[in-house]
């Protein structure tokens, strides 16, 4: 059994290996390694302001979708598999609610039909005439053997409930009870429930042991008190038992109870038909999806501007940008989703000084990188104004206008740069940036060979570095190898980014333990320092402190309120004074559809676009439920 830890709640971040414009959300499957195949060969206006109602017209058409990135070329119909075919969330299965942007507590009801909250009980009402698509109604039952099994399986599919829970129950066929754990806000503990996926009990329910309730419970809560030593209890050991059961199950199928249904997979297309049994079908009007496993940019770009693609997130540099800005019937939503930011080891001289960290941040023409990768007229084309652990959009939510003008923006300045190097007891000689003891300043960055715009990104860093008297050599590096060299210290500036909706799970990304980056304490990459910030600092406003662990306990316990607020400032300032990473820029997705057969797409202004920004899967899904998106 894999090692089963409380993971920050609805954390976003870049999977290794995949292009850094490729979807990283789950709406990406799998790829690689030991899984069932299954399938067999499948067939394969201007902006709207308002949804539609009514019976659907769908006229056979499908809409052809294709996202950049891969289900691989083995993968599993089994959602607790490691190579669960993705593409079945959200299109053939619902979560409970769709979690709304940009606030982290607004949710829009999906198999759930409404929920309250009192005291420390969350109750769960499920959607009348809900069904699975063999014909069976959704009932609790799915939902708490789903609940129990994500316990043995840690989230494989995306959620844990038992992140922000102690209990679940069943009180009805169509109610489940959730008891929160003792401490943690009901908003947090509603965005650990809330966007689980659920699954059939028809299918899953035979591996619901008769004891896997209290061995979730027992484990859960041990995890919290004795997180070095609760893989060691009998109840981790029940739950690993289930989960290797539950793991090598191979369906034939998708059983789902959304929208569409899963009809002809293969490794490179997938049809999927239009279900009238989902409760909501009357708003569909569309015949189906053709999702098509993606491609290389190149292949996607002429698919696009030929109109064969209705939808895709591919990346589009900036001479692409231009041909598709004259294609007819083109269309590109620019949606802000994560962070980038260049983590460097706080903990190797002499980037243990502030005073290099910032000379530094002077030098990084941040807003140069961003323009010549993405464009300099692209919305996406901005660089982070202020580097503080926060993306703009988090900013405006949790910091006023005044204490974001407080925040430096840390503009190209390269007279601060030396002075802030000269006051280190750095000097210059021969053109080239010496340290104190007589040895040049270089340095050397990592950056993962599969992620072309980053690549470029930290070569006109590396260039801008060089041309100020500090060598810099970037180094490419395979996906898999990225977090390792990391957390080793390997380099000496390296790429990291996350985006959560929540500020201080967005700064314990970067800060905390549990996400491997700063002085992780669990799993393989237990003992190693990556940021090395700390661990042990005196932070104003918070005290002298243990960084990483302190992070990690106020992002899992703090909820939106005066408290959240005061927090996120508290870091927000710490860190844009004291730089233990630099972020360069906030990745702006750029999502393109096609009005050559399909018209009623939301106008890019919709809320709907920062749903897709977050889970493309989701929010697309969102947009053709409530009554977008029809043939011509």
């Amino acid at each position: 059994m894999r090692t089963v830890t409380l993971k920050p709640r609805r954390l976003w971040k870049p999977v290794a290996g995949l292009a850094a414009g490729a979807l990283i959300f789950a709406a990406c499957g799998s790829s690689g390694g030991a899984g069932a195949q299954a399938g067999s060969n499948s067939s394969g206006n201007s902006n709207g302001s308002a949804g539609n109602t009514g019976t659907a017209s769908t006229s056979g058409a499908y809409m052809t979708y294709e996202p950049c990135c891969s289900w691989g070329s083995t993968w599993s119909f089994n959602p607790f598999s490691a190579y669960w075919w993705g593409p079945a969330n959200y299109f053939s299965i619902l979560p409970l609610a769709n979690e709304v942007p940009p606030k982290i507590d607004t949710f829009k009801p999906a198999l759930a039909s409404s929920w309250s909250v009192s005291g420390n009980t969350l109750t769960l009402h499920l959607r009348p005439g809900a069904k699975w698509q063999n014909g069976t109604p959704v009932t609790s039952t799915d939902v708490v053997d789903t609940v129990l099994l994500d316990g043995t399986s840690g989230g494989t599919n995306g959620t844990n409930p038992w992140n922000g829970i102690s209990d679940v129950s069943a009180p009805s066929k169509s109610t489940v009870a959730f008891t929160f754990r003792k401490g943690i806000p009901p908003a947090l503990a509603e965005t650990d429930v809330l966007p689980a996926m659920v699954y059939p009990s028809s299918e899953y329910g035979r591996f619901v042991t008769p004891s896997l309730k209290s061995d979730d419970v027992t484990y859960f809560k041990d995890l919290i008190a004795h997180p070095a030593t609760a893989a060691k209890i009998p109840a981790y050991k029940a739950m690993g038992a289930v989960f290797s059961k539950l793991s090598k199950y191979s369906p034939s199928s998708v059983i789902g109870d959304g929208p569409f249904k899963e009809d002809a997979v293969t490794v490179s297309s997938a049809k999927m038909e239009k279900w009238d049994g989902y409760y909501g079908a009357s708003k569909i009007h569309i015949a189906g999806i053709n999702y098509l496993d993606g491609q290389t940019n190149q292949a996607i770009y002429p698919q696009l501007e030929g109109g064969e693609v209705a939808f895709s997130n591919v990346y589009l540099p900036p001479t692409i940008v231009k041909k598709w800005s004259s294609t007819t019937d083109a269309h590109t939503a620019i949606v802000p989703s994560f962070q980038f930011a260049i983590g460097w080891p706080t903990w190797k001289y002499p980037l243990n000084l502030t005073a290099v960290r910032q000379a530094l941040a002077y030098v990084i023409p941040r807003q140069k990188m961003v323009s010549i990768t993405y464009g300099t007229k692209e919305a996406g084309a901005i660089a982070e104004p202020h580097p503080d652990g926060l993306a703009p959009y988090t900013e405006s939510l949790y910091l006023s206008k005044g204490q974001i003008s407080q925040l430096n923006t840390y503009p190209v300045n390269l007279s601060k740069a030396a002075s802030l190097l000269t006051s280190a007891g750095f000097h210059k000689a021969g053109g080239k940036w010496m340290m104190p003891n007589g040895k040049p300043f270089t340095l050397n960055a990592g950056v993962n060979s599969a992620t072309s715009d980053v690549i470029s990104d930290f070569e006109v860093m590396a260039n801008a570095l060089d041309s100020f008297g500090i060598k810099t050599n970037v180094t490419e590096v395979p996906g898999s190898e990225t977090q390792s060299d990391f957390d080793k210290g390997t380099y000496d500036l390296n790429w990291i980014g996350a985006g959560s909706l929540d500020p201080l799970q967005a700064i314990d990304y970067y800060l905390g333990r549990t996400n491997n980056n700063n002085f992780p304490n669990l799993g393989s990459y237990a003992g190693q320092k990556g940021l090395g910030f700390g661990p042990v600092k005196d932070v104003p406003g918070i005290g002298t402190v243990n960084v990483p662990a302190t992070i990690d306990n106020q992002a899992g316990s703090v909820g939106p309120g005066k408290k959240m607020d005061q927090l996120t400032w508290d870091w927000a300032k710490y860190i844009n004074q004291q730089l233990p990473f630099l972020q360069w820029q906030n990745k702006q997705y750029q999502f393109e559809f096609s009005t050559q057969k399909f018209t009623n797409w939301p106008a890019t202004t919709n809320p709907l676009w920062s749903t897709v920004g977050l889970n493309m899967s989701e929010g697309v899904a969102m947009m053709l439920e409530e009554g977008y998106v029809q043939p011509k």
